[in-house]
């Protein structure tokens, strides 16, 4: 029988997604070293939480969260894991 390593990830999540970006980039390389197949991340991980870490969505940057789910996805893939990732 086939096991499936998971690596749950855990931060203070904040509104700046460059800092979350670098945490969850961090993750997962530490989880794909340690052998995870999965690395799984809460929801809003990537974005922020709204209401919460972000109060208005008029002038939140789409274009930069855009860039760093695909910085993200390219880890991913050069990791050899699957990401399950929370955004807005």
């Amino acid at each position: 029988m086939a096991k499936i390593n998971v690596g749950l990830c855990q931060f203070e999540v904040g509104s700046d997604i460059e800092a979350n970006s670098l945490q969850i980039r961090a993750f997962i390389a530490e989880a794909a070293e340690k052998g995870a197949d999965i690395v799984h991340f809460s929801e809003c991980a990537l974005g922020g939480y709204g209401s919460v870490d972000i109060t208005d969505f008029d002038d939140y940057d789409w274009h930069l969260l855009e860039f760093h789910t695909e910085k993200i996805a390219h880890l991913a893939a050069e990791k050899g894991v699957w990401v399950v990732l929370g955004t807005n």
